[in-house]
């Protein structure tokens, strides 16, 4: 990494302002992507050194984080203790993410708390408690 990466989109991702994003999980490979701005965008992969678990996906003009790319996404991530509470909903909303391309989703804040199981809901309570582990994983490796 040359030089410091842009972390205000990733910031306001979870914040108060409703806004898309999209979704992809190649079974594959087992890998989960998020991306906060539309797919057709140009993008790079930043791999964190000595992290083989995710990558940034960051927007090329920019150099601005705009997702994350979850390496062994089933086989890594959903066993771990951190990710207990989204096995369950993972269940429920994988199925639209193994289709082709990208699943949008609108992430509404005021639902956040809502405690029902419709796919739009689980999708979002997925999102947020997704995006969260990943925040707490960046405070300890640091870029």
């Amino acid at each position: 990494m040359n030089q410091p990466l842009g972390l205000d989109l990733m910031k306001g991702a979870f914040g108060p302002r409703p806004h898309d994003v999209y979704f992809t999980y190649d079974e594959l490979t087992d890998e989960l992507i998020v991306r906060l701005i539309e797919p057709t965008r140009p993008t790079y992969l930043e791999e964190i050194d000595g992290n083989h678990k995710y990558g940034l996906l960051v927007e090329e003009d920019s150099d601005e984080i705009v997702g994350f790319h979850l390496f062994n996404f089933e086989r890594d991530h959903l066993p771990e203790p951190t990710w207990s509470n989204l096995r369950k909903v993972w269940e429920t909303v994988k199925e639209a993410y193994r289709k082709l391309g990208y699943t949008k989703f609108h992430y509404e804040p005021s639902t956040n708390k809502r405690a029902d199981t419709a796919p739009l809901v689980m999708t979002q309570r997925f999102y947020v408690q997704s995006a969260e582990i990943l925040q707490r994983e960046l405070v300890k490796s640091p870029a």
